[in-house]
């Protein structure tokens, strides 16, 4: 489990890395085909969980295979990591 592993590329205060004009992208896109290698050579055998605020929306293997949940989605509405009627 990997908790922001880019935050050293972006600004303190962020809500959308996307929207970021300096920040190293290709830094940040490297790492990810690194986290993305790694677990091809693995075939199956490790998964890598990431919590991040990258989003990679110029590589399509990013947006096809490496997204899972997107937590602030373009249409507006709130996800939870957890479902609200656990909370009752």
């Amino acid at each position: 489990m990997l908790d922001q592993p880019t935050q050293a590329f972006f600004p303190v205060k962020i809500k959308d890395a996307s929207t970021i004009q300096d920040a190293d992208w290709a830094t940040v896109t490297a790492y990810f085909e690194l986290l993305r290698d790694v677990t091809d050579l693995n075939e199956g055998a490790l998964q890598i969980i990431v919590c991040d605020h990258a989003n990679l929306t110029e590589e399509s293997w990013f947006q096809e295979e490496a997204i899972v949940e997107n937590w602030r989605p373009a249409d507006g509405q709130r996800r939870a990591l957890i479902p609200n009627d656990w909370l009752d």
